[in-house]
């Protein structure tokens, strides 16, 4: 690709973040009522090397990753995958936020206009609150449950919810690690603008809605 054409592309972000609702939208009756959600790391670069870098600013922010326990620089995406039966689950949607806004924030900006739905999300959608308002619009979001601070251990029962709660949530897992095996999605460090990060996730986020389309 030229420079010209990258410029292009950067400034044409949006488009392509319409064109994979379009594509998104043609296999909607496919995705069904259940929904997992997750976010994952887009890093620009590594937390060591934040005071000399200047990209994608002032967009991005230092963030910390629980999963790979390292701070990082960068963004962050918030996906919905819906769980298919001996496949990888469906991408259902993705929303684009800064490294160091919480989980939680990110979905009660996101996820309220949802109707209809049952959601699966991780320790860090526990609230309950945010669980009241998504009931009150036809939707259910399921929470492990967390250990409180001095607290006794959790029951028997407590840990097999848990533990079921984890199997249903798993397979997003391996979806987010087989998108950045395609297409190296969690690595911007060439980035240099918030339109040309923005462009590079949602071109990305495109080609693996294909790909699982496909079945690539």
């Amino acid at each position: 690709m030229g420079f010209t054409e990258g410029i292009r592309l950067n400034r044409e972000h949006e488009a392509l973040a319409y064109l994979f609702h379009v594509i998104l939208k043609s296999f909607a009756a496919h995705l069904g009522h259940q929904f997992i959600v997750d976010t994952f790391p887009i890093s620009v670069c590594q937390a060591q090397h934040a005071s000399g870098s200047r990209a994608a600013q002032p967009f991005v922010s230092k963030g910390y990753c629980a999963a790979k326990k390292k701070y990082y620089i960068g963004a962050k995406v918030e996906i919905l995958a819906a769980p298919r039966p001996g496949q990888l689950p469906m991408i259902g949607g993705y929303f684009i936020a800064t490294a160091k806004r919480h989980d939680l924030k990110i979905a009660q900006e996101t996820l309220t206009d949802l109707t209809g739905v049952v959601l699966y999300g991780d320790k860090a959608f526990v609230d309950q609150s945010f669980q009241l308002e998504l009931f009150e619009n036809y939707n259910e979001l399921i929470v492990p449950v967390k250990q409180k601070k001095n607290a006794p251990p959790l029951g028997l029962f407590d840990e097999a919810f848990n533990s079921l709660h984890a199997s249903i949530r798993q397979p997003i897992e391996s979806l987010v690690a087989w998108i950045n095996n395609k297409t190296r999605i969690e690595d911007a460090s060439k980035v240099r603008s918030v339109n040309g990060l923005f462009a590079q996730i949602a071109l990305k986020m495109v080609a693996a809605l294909l790909m699982l389309i496909f079945n690539f």
